[in-house]
């Protein structure tokens, strides 16, 4: 990497620490400006439904806060995956290669996966369509065939290794 891309990668962190840091402290000072109660008083349930949106309602910006994190750290991995792959011939087949590969497997999990809704105690409280069946089944499909390739990735790593040394 570049000393111009580093300095930069350092300036989104440093800021995005420092957004953290003032969200955190804004969190805190918002629990513990928070009145105590005695476990023995009965709170009117419209003071706890204020209490409990005052924490709620800084609880929603961390979590704001996450989604652009998310955001930006996708556009920054993408930005820098496609700087790294234009880089050179090689490196942009080797690219290709690896997001072809991806597609292969996420195929074959969807070749693979069933839209059946799965039946278990109160499964109608989450509104699973096929579709949203279809979606998880290929996820969970795509996880073990990429544990699998990754096991076994390890296991014939560990076994060349075993056999160039015994040459």
């Amino acid at each position: 990497m570049t000393d111009r891309l580093r300095k930069i990668t350092s300036l989104i962190l440093t800021i995005c620490l420092i957004v953290g840091l003032l969200l955190g402290g804004y969190f805190l000072y918002q629990t513990m400006t928070m009145e105590p109660v005695p476990e023995s008083v009965i709170v009117p349930s419209e003071k706890v439904d204020w209490a409990m949106e005052r924490v709620g309602g800084s609880l929603a910006i961390f979590l704001d806060y996450t989604y652009i994190l998310l955001a930006v750290a996708t556009v920054l991995v993408l930005a820098f995956a496609i700087i790294v792959a234009l880089s050179s011939k090689k490196t942009f087949i080797r690219s290709i290669t690896r997001i072809g590969s991806l597609v292969a497997v996420i195929l074959i999990a969807y070749i693979f996966a069933t839209s059946e809704i799965p039946i278990f105690f109160g499964y109608e409280k989450f509104g699973i369509t096929s579709t949203t069946a279809l979606m998880i089944d290929l996820g969970l499909k795509t996880a073990y065939v990429l544990l699998v390739i990754a096991i076994g990735g390890v296991i014939f790593t560990g076994l060349r290794g075993y056999f160039k040394k015994s040459n």
